[in-house]
């Protein structure tokens, strides 16, 4: 749903039916949320569907997605909104690849993770990819090469200035 206002009196005066400019109201509340509830993914996919910004919904869906099969509950049963973000903003594909290589890592099946990994589109938004990378360096360190866990430390420190951002 949307987020948990301090007092019902600023709910009801931010997100009431007679305010005309909900959309504006949830772009301002998508840096709060960013900011204060970082991890909270769908709450902050249904905000940026509410401010009509779609490839962050996108994005974020993506996210909600993992962080639900992360914590083993199947994406699926995330609410049809968010499910409909990802599919309309063209992430589909890649959230069921980056779900399928989330499972075969979990289940150490590493070459078979590193190949679906390696089959996802370049063009995808830079969170997504950083999932993708996280979960790369993931699986190159649980192999028992020494190669692979060096490749893996190589790879993360070029996004530590993104997780300062994010």
């Amino acid at each position: 749903g949307t987020g948990r206002f301090v007092h019902d009196v600023y709910r009801k005066h931010f997100l009431g039916s007679g305010h005309g400019d909900k959309v504006g109201i949830h772009e301002r509340l998508a840096e709060c949320f960013r900011q204060l509830r970082p991890g909270e993914y769908d709450l902050r996919c249904i905000n940026a569907i509410d401010a009509e910004r779609g490839t962050d919904a996108a994005t974020l869906g993506v996210q909600a997605a993992l962080q639900s099969e992360r914590e083993g509950r199947p994406w699926a049963n995330l609410p049809a909104r968010i499910l409909d973000a990802i599919e309309i903003g063209g992430l589909g594909a890649a959230t069921h690849s980056l779900v399928a290589a989330h499972h075969t890592l979990r289940d150490y099946d590493y070459d078979v993770c590193l190949a679906t990994l390696d089959d996802l589109s370049h063009d995808l938004p830079k969170p997504v990819v950083a999932e993708a990378t996280h979960m790369r360096a993931a699986c190159l360190m649980s192999t028992p090469s020494a190669a692979d866990r060096q490749t893996a430390r190589t790879t993360l420190p070029g996004w530590s200035d993104y997780v300062i951002l994010e």
